[in-house]
């Protein structure tokens, strides 16, 4: 049988603050998201596409993942609440 490392999911422990391990990775992708854009705009020369652009495309897209997934939460626990079997 195959058993998973039982490990910490705080990287950062700040008193009773902690900081998770995902929120790190999140906080990486979006640096890296930032950092690979603006070099790629610099090669592409498309007009209208500017950092500004691209900080936008990030926001947008940070809050469409929020939306969607927030909907989806509600979405699949809802039904679970209203036809629940006493």
């Amino acid at each position: 049988m195959l058993t998973h490392p039982q490990f910490d999911p705080v990287a950062i422990h700040i008193g009773s603050f902690g900081i998770h391990w995902y929120g790190l990775m999140y906080l990486l992708g979006f640096v890296v998201f930032i950092w690979l854009g603006r070099k790629r705009l610099r090669t592409l020369n498309q007009p209208g596409w500017d950092d500004k652009f691209l900080d936008d495309l990030l926001f947008y897209g940070v809050l469409a993942w929020c939306w969607v997934g927030g909907w989806a939460r509600c979405c699949s626990t809802i039904p679970a609440i209203i036809f629940r079997i006493r």
